[in-house]
Parts: structure tokens; sequence; C-alpha cells
């Protein structure tokens, strides 16, 4: 049961990470493409509040979206019901 849904969690998981890098290298090639030749990139990116908010807000919601299921999943594999063997260990440092 814990398998398939880490599983599941790692495939849902890596929608997200490719949809992030397509996005990233696009706009980073279209800047690069559009702007590297007249060097004139910094001026149009000044004082861009609606950007600083868009890439603000984008990772979070991202991260929220992965945590939830990831907090389930690690909840549910920590219920033991009935264990077939337990293991005393007793660890002594620099002994």
């Amino acid at each position: 049961m814990a398998f398939e849904g880490i599983t599941e969690l790692h495939a849902s998981v890596i929608y997200f990470v490719v949809a992030i890098v397509i996005g990233v290298g696009y706009a980073l090639a279209s800047i690069c493409a559009r702007f590297g030749r007249r060097g004139v990139a910094a001026k149009y990116l000044n004082h861009g509040t609606i950007l600083e908010l868009i890439w603000t807000v984008t990772p979070a919601l991202v991260l929220v979206a992965v945590a939830f299921p990831s907090f389930r999943l690690l909840y549910l594999m920590d219920e033991v019901v009935s264990p077939a063997l337990t293991i005393k260990v007793l660890g002594h440092q620099w002994y």
C-alpha cells in the first residue's frame, strides 16, 4: 500500500516538475532571443509589481499542492497496526 502511494505521488509531482522546467526554459529562451541582441532587458523589468507577485505566489502554490499529498502519505505510512517483529537497539557514542 505504501509503495503504491509513493509511486502515485511521484507520478503526480513529476508533472509539476516537467511543467516548471518547460516553462522556465521557454521563458529563458524567449528573453535571450528577444533582448539578447539589443541588451535592453533591464529597462522593461524595473518595478514589475505584477511580475514579482507572480513569481512569489506561483512557487508557494506549487509547494502547497505538493505538500498536502506528501503529508497525507507520510501519516498513512506511519501507522503500525501489528508489527510482526520488534527490534530493540541500544547505541553508545564514542564507546
